[in-house]
């Protein structure tokens, strides 16, 4: 009999999923998720005071089959670039992972772990569970709150028409999530990404993408983060492994802060933001300029220095120029906290000996450049 669970994953607003409980369940109540007002109550302006949670700016040198990207001289934000803004917008601070023990603790139950988080510390690495459907291991990644759940016996290849199509692969995906229990109807719409260390091609990860506020979540790398990943064997016709955000917004503190100026967003994005094209490309250097930006929130996850924070951002794409004629176009983005520099540091340089790209100093079709001193 597959295991129910329900969990709540983050996302404030429409994007909220519960876990289905169902026939099967082990429980006559659903597993609610820790839901105690006070922890997710709005808090006074700036209530964190001056964040010095600063991001480090991380150069990009993207991998090409063929040819190499030229230099970049400078970015052009065109007029109209950055869409309208708010005077304010909140900074989202996690409380810690020891405020979801009673959480966790009922997910632990759904899937009849025996483990007491009450008498023992958070630190549940991986267990090992069997079901009538095969033996699973399960890993909590902490303080990321990833939960996952991967098969440990490969079934027997199944009857298959051949190798699965896309569609197919995702509705699989669904199959594997619904048998622990999870409603993915009310998230984003998921897509297919491929390991890089899958020379085959046989494999795929189904994404359900997470979003907050109803913008996209990203990682530090600018990449989406994700709210569920199955991987599916697609040759074989199975899935073997599930990976859950079990972030909840009822840990979340959060606290309006002042936006920054279009002039500091402008100068932001001129430098390259905080995912800049790597230094190291050969050949005449191009301008480039930006073709859209977004609103988008930040994933930094907690250190010894400091604790999770989801930050609002603008994220900004373009094209890059590339020496190979055949290649196809490579698009890259980056981003800039959208939070004022003066309450909340955005960024620090990378001890490396890569300077930053300077600014261009034509002023055609272009923000002017406004200076902007490394923390």
């Amino acid at each position: 009999m597959p295991f129910v669970l329900l969990v709540s994953i983050l996302s404030v607003g429409a994007n909220i999923f519960l876990l289905s409980a169902n026939r099967q369940s082990r429980y006559a109540e659903p597993v609610a998720p820790l839901s105690d007002p006070a922890l997710s109550r709005l808090l006074s302006p700036r209530a964190f005071g001056q964040v010095h949670a600063g991001f480090i700016r991380k150069f990009q040198q993207p991998a090409m089959s063929g040819g190499t990207l030229f230099p970049v001289s400078g970015y052009v934000v065109p007029p109209g670039l950055l869409p309208a803004l708010s005077d304010n917008y909140p900074l989202y601070r996690d409380q810690g992972a020891e405020q979801d023990q009673e959480y966790f603790t009922k997910v632990f139950q759904g899937l009849k772990i025996p483990f007491d988080l009450k008498r023992e510390p958070l630190n549940l690495q991986s267990y090992e569970f069997k079901t009538a459907d095969g033996l699973y291991g399960l890993t909590l990644k902490l303080p990321e709150r990833l939960l996952s759940v991967r098969t440990l016996n490969k079934p027997g290849q199944k009857a298959s028409s051949g190798f699965l199509n896309d569609e197919e692969t995702i509705q699989l995906a669904r199959g594997f999530a619904v048998a622990f229990g999870i409603e993915t109807g009310g998230l984003p719409v998921p897509h297919l990404e491929v390991p890089l260390k899958d020379p085959s091609g046989d494999r795929s990860v189904v994404v359900w993408p997470l979003q907050f506020s109803g913008s996209t979540v990203i990682d530090l790398a600018g990449l989406p983060v994700a709210v569920l990943r199955v991987g599916i064997d697609r040759r074989a016709n199975y899935a073997d492994s599930l990976t859950l955000n079990l972030l909840s917004p009822d840990v979340l503190m959060k606290s309006d802060y002042p936006a920054a100026s279009s002039g500091e967003l402008a100068a932001g994005l001129l430098s390259g933001g905080l995912l800049p094209l790597g230094g190291e490309l050969k050949g005449k250097p191009v301008q480039v300029t930006f073709t859209d930006a977004a609103v988008v929130y930040v994933l930094r996850p907690g250190d010894n220095s400091g604790p999770t924070y989801l930050v609002p951002a603008i994220k900004a794409r373009w094209d890059a120029a590339s020496t190979c004629a055949g290649c196809a176009t490579v698009k890259l983005s980056t981003f800039v906290p959208l939070l004022s520099p003066k309450d909340f540091v955005w960024y620090m340089e990378l001890p490396a000996p890569v300077p930053p790209i300077p600014a261009p100093k034509s002023s055609s079709g272009s923000v002017p450049s406004i200076p902007l001193k490394a923390i």
